[in-house]
């Protein structure tokens, strides 16, 4: 137990970081021809950069030896979202002669942090471990990624539709979102806060009369006082620091949490999926970026509920 307690309480190390960012950026603005980022472990259990290629899931798999572990960044086309059908997962593939022990749980306990490295660069929209070669199919990688198996991965959009849908590099925001976020530098200097532990949160709402415009509004430590502020017929957003409790020392992962108010229409509903995406996208140009929550209810705006959440993911 003392073994495996020092392994998940071990600081990543990874080699090269501006390489590996560089060409993680190439993967989201598609840029350098890059489909994919292979990673894996040297002889001084580092990160490192193993390979990049130009093609998608079909391709990378091919590097998946079964003596060792590998992390594949990958980009996947979802037919069937039409906000966004440009995905990133983080495929965690270790071989089935990778022998038990202090290597699969090193792997285990390095990947929320790899995670978190990844995030600086480009969103990672769902994890994917396969158990067996065998589940290295294209549906076993739709059912994780948008929980409907049906859904085909790795299909052709058009390129002005592919363009569309991918991250802007300057402004971090998605082109086909008709969000606009007032107030950035006020918004970012917030933000930062929250990431150094000055604040436990930050407060994002709707410009009065218009629908597309989001503004900050205040921040604040503590989670009663959100409560207090829950909306009842609109939408309000909080981006909201959680410490969660492990190993050697406490570590913060960060929410977006949407407060959804009773009485909030339907269209303003449908609105804030695509508004949500490019919040995070915000959010991740300042620190990492774990997951959303969605409350109905005051009630519902549970640290237990939080975490549980978090450990989801």
């Amino acid at each position: 137990i003392e073994v495996v307690d020092q392994i998940m309480a071990r600081v990543l190390t990874i080699s090269e970081q501006d390489r590996i960012t560089q060409h993680l950026k190439d993967l989201r603005n598609r840029t350098g021809d890059v489909g994919w980022v292979l990673l894996g472990y040297n002889a001084k259990t580092e990160i490192e950069l193993v390979e990049v290629g130009p093609g998608g899931f079909d391709e990378v798999q091919q590097h998946f030896a079964d003596d060792v572990v590998r992390f594949a960044v990958v980009e996947v086309i979802v037919k069937g979202d039409e906000y966004n059908p440009v995905k990133y997962v983080l495929i965690t593939w270790i071989g089935p002669k990778v022998p038990p022990g202090l290597t699969k749980g090193r792997a285990a306990g390095d990947r929320q942090q790899l995670i978190d490295f990844v995030q600086q660069s480009l969103g990672i929209a769902a994890e994917f471990q396969p158990a067996t070669r065998s589940d290295l199919t294209s549906n076993s990688l739709a059912d994780k990624l948008t929980r409907i198996a049906r859904q085909e991965v790795g299909v052709k959009v058009e390129p002005k539709r592919h363009e569309m849908s991918r991250p802007n590099d300057k402004a971090g925001d998605r082109t086909k979102s008709q969000a606009q976020l007032l107030d950035r530098e006020e918004m970012a200097n917030q933000l930062q806060k929250v990431h150094k532990g000055e604040l436990d949160w930050v407060m994002l709402e709707y410009e009065e009369g218009k629908k597309d415009v989001i503004h900050y509004t205040q921040s604040g430590k503590g989670l009663q006082k959100i409560k207090d502020l829950f909306p009842s017929d609109k939408i309000i957003y909080v981006v909201y620091a959680q410490k969660v409790v492990g190993g050697v020392n406490d570590i913060v992962k960060i929410l977006l949490i949407t407060m959804v108010g009773e009485k909030t229409g339907p269209l303003v509903k449908a609105r804030s999926a695509a508004h949500r995406t490019e919040l995070a996208d915000f959010v991740k140009e300042m620190m990492p970026f774990h997951s959303h929550y969605q409350a109905a209810s005051p009630s519902e705006l549970d640290e237990k509920k939080f975490l549980e959440k978090l450990r989801a993911v």
